[in-house]
């Protein structure tokens, strides 16, 4: 007769497992953490067009309102420059560069976190999702990004949270109004960040659709969500496109 084996347990236990993993994953954060701010104390922070950024900071913090109301052209929005003049008034003129970048390497090592629990809802091996956060925490694109003075370090976090909360409540871990709200106020930060954020707007909404065709979401829920998100978003956007129009072209 047949033996029927056993099934063995498992040598390595869950709760082991997910302790190694978080164990390797703060070892990631740390190695690149480590890495951008040794790049922020050395000059890492100067990138393309930096003493154009410089500028526009020193500008920008002269005249907040003027500086939001002004129209300009081959311009992003102010919120950046904005946020960069107050860092530069408050540290300083020896240590403004460095404060700069430590506060984009935070946001950045915010948006691998992120990432990372991003991840945890999409891909169940666990060693996936180490070698998808190490390859990414130190890609080029990644690493320069989330160090040199420009307007991208604050745009990568804005999206990650987008996606992350945008997913809880297809998976029943959030409620669709905190989601809404954080999504909301992402999209909002980024758009006043840079010109490239136009595209959450379609974006969210192609995501919406999905999930209510998906019947994760009801139609009521879906046209409210997309009403206060577009209704949000949309204006904001509209507000920095005509700043840039209304300026004739021989005006640089």
């Amino acid at each position: 007769m047949l033996r029927v084996r056993k099934k063995l347990p498992d040598k390595v236990p869950d709760i082991t497992r997910n302790r190694l993993e978080i164990i390797a994953v703060i070892g990631i954060v740390f190695g690149v953490a480590t890495l951008d701010l040794n790049a922020a104390f050395h000059g890492g922070v100067q990138g393309q067009d930096f003493y154009q950024h410089r500028n526009l900071a020193a500008e920008a913090i002269k005249d907040p309102l003027n500086w939001i109301l002004q129209g300009r052209r081959r311009m992003d929005p102010p919120l950046y420059y904005l946020v960069s003049g107050a860092v530069m008034q408050l540290a300083g003129p020896k240590h403004w560069l460095v404060a700069i970048g430590i506060i984009n390497v935070l946001q950045n090592l915010a948006a691998l976190v992120t990432l990372y629990l991003i991840s945890r809802l999409l891909v169940r091996n666990g060693v996936l999702r180490i070698a998808a956060i190490c390859l990414t925490a130190f890609l080029p694109a990644f690493a320069i990004t989330s160090v040199v003075f420009s307007r991208d370090p604050p745009c990568q976090l804005p999206v990650l949270t987008m996606v992350h909360f945008g997913m809880l409540p297809i998976q029943r871990r959030a409620e669709l109004r905190t989601a809404l709200i954080v999504c909301t106020l992402a999209a909002a930060f980024c758009i006043g960040c840079k010109f490239i954020a136009l595209s959450l707007a379609p974006a969210f909404a192609a995501a919406l659709i999905l999930a209510v065709l998906s019947r994760h979401f009801s139609f009521r829920e879906g046209v409210i969500a997309l009403v206060v998100f577009c209704g949000t978003t949309i204006p904001l956007q509209l507000f920095f496109c005509f700043k840039v129009l209304a300026v004739p072209s021989n005006r640089l």
